[in-house]
């Protein structure tokens, strides 16, 4: 597998709204860049700093910010073998399963695990994603699943309730 020579970012600067997480006059800009995981086998000892280098380029190309080279005080980046390492996240995999069209939203596994009764699974690497808004969703389907099953044997349901409730 290799890096895409035209890689998708997204570009967060949060000091716009919240002026405490930079000095007066600065900000703080984070970069997200999806790649694959550590199963992807891209050495990236060797290709961290390149690809630092491309992102930076792409960003002076396609946005307003043609000289944001010249402005970098102190910098992070981050790789797969980062989180893997530093943070023992498996294979590096942010995305967990795969930042793919294939494994996104419904096409990810679900909440109740296929082939048991009584499994539920909930996190970044289920429906309805990653990301921490879609998660706190997945943490809310689960729940919702298992106040349902249990529900049929109890007389009273905690989740059926709290959404009429909602919805009244």
């Amino acid at each position: 597998m290799t890096l895409s020579a035209d890689p998708s970012f997204y570009i967060h600067n949060p000091s716009v709204t919240d002026d405490s997480l930079a000095p007066e006059g600065k900000s703080t800009i984070y970069v997200l860049v999806p790649i694959p995981n550590l199963k992807g086998n891209i050495d990236w000892e060797k290709e961290k700093g390149k690809f630092r280098d491309l992102i930076l380029a792409k960003i002076e190309e396609k946005t307003e910010l043609k000289d944001i080279r010249q402005y970098i005080e102190v910098e992070k980046v981050i790789t797969p073998l980062d989180w893997q390492n530093e943070f023992s996240v498996y294979k590096g995999g942010v995305f967990n399963l795969s930042h793919a069209l294939d494994q996104m939203l419904y096409l990810r596994p679900h909440n109740r695990l296929e082939g048991y009764s009584n499994l539920y699974i909930v996190g970044g690497g289920t429906h309805p994603g990653s990301g921490l808004p879609t998660i706190v969703e997945s943490g809310r389907i689960s729940a919702r699943l298992i106040d349902e099953e249990f529900c049929k044997t109890r007389k009273s349901c905690l989740w059926t309730k709290k959404e009429k409730t909602r919805r009244s």
